[in-house]
């Protein structure tokens, strides 16, 4: 058995109704969703975790699977606006058969955690006091011996082994710097996947993520309209807030 999760906190995000895939289990973590409203997916409550923050209670969980009571060894985390469009089967197999412990696509737009940053600082979603801490953290990454040549990963999507005892330390890892030093949690895990010699798979190099999956922006949608043209709108407006930072 497959199981596939997603948290959604606060109303952030409409649950979406994912194909039905034999051996394949959804469970998503809630406080908002309507467990009747959505046949496809087992609701849970949240469990007891180290912060409340909305968009920290979404990472607590994306990191930390094993904690989670899933009784399987694979799990794929997956965001509350991701669709899959393929039976993940194929993919789990291939990832299987690796000696990675963790998989995950590539960041679409940018290569390594150093553009990440510049792009969190120019699109405004870090304040001064949180560069400031940024900056102090790449600058221990470096004193390590860090150099942010591992390829950047989008975290919409994240395969893991569940028996890796060594990827569950690191995920424990990740979450300390999340919630303690850079909450964007992109700008960290090739660091600490580094620091605990985990290889990753690259998720891009067996399947084109256009066609395994899409993704829709966040937030509410009308239910009583089509979604496709709703999220078109949000994208132009995301784009356009972006471009003059409305």
């Amino acid at each position: 058995m497959i199981i596939v999760y997603t948290c959604i906190v606060g109303g952030y995000d409409d649950l979406i109704p994912q194909p039905v895939y034999e051996g394949v289990r959804y469970i998503c973590f809630s406080d908002s969703i309507q467990a009747s409203k959505y046949k496809n997916w087992e609701i849970m409550p949240l469990p007891n975790l180290e912060t409340s923050e909305p968009n920290l209670i979404n990472r607590c969980l994306k990191t930390l699977p094993f904690t989670l009571n899933f009784n399987s060894n694979i799990s794929i985390y997956i965001d509350g606006n991701v669709l899959l469009k393929l039976n993940p089967n194929n993919i789990v197999r291939k990832f299987q058969d690796s000696s990675a412990a963790i998989a995950a696509f590539k960041h679409p737009y940018r290569e390594n955690a150093k553009q990440e940053l510049s792009e969190l600082i120019r699109t405004k979603k870090l304040n001064d006091f949180e560069i400031k801490k940024t900056k102090t953290l790449f600058k221990n990454m470096e004193g390590e011996g860090y150099g942010f040549k591992e390829t950047l990963t989008a975290g919409y999507i994240i395969m893991r082994k569940h028996d890796n005892e060594l990827l569950n330390s690191a995920m424990r890892r990740w979450l300390e710097i999340i919630l303690n030093e850079c909450k964007r949690d992109q700008i960290s895990l090739q660091y600490v996947l580094w620091k605990f010699q985990l290889e990753i798979m690259y998720l891009d190099d067996v399947i084109n993520p256009q066609s395994f999956f899409l993704r829709f922006n966040h937030g509410a949608y009308f239910q009583f309209l089509p979604k496709a043209p709703q999220d078109l709108l949000k994208k132009i407006y995301s784009k356009l807030r972006n471009t003059f930072h409305i």
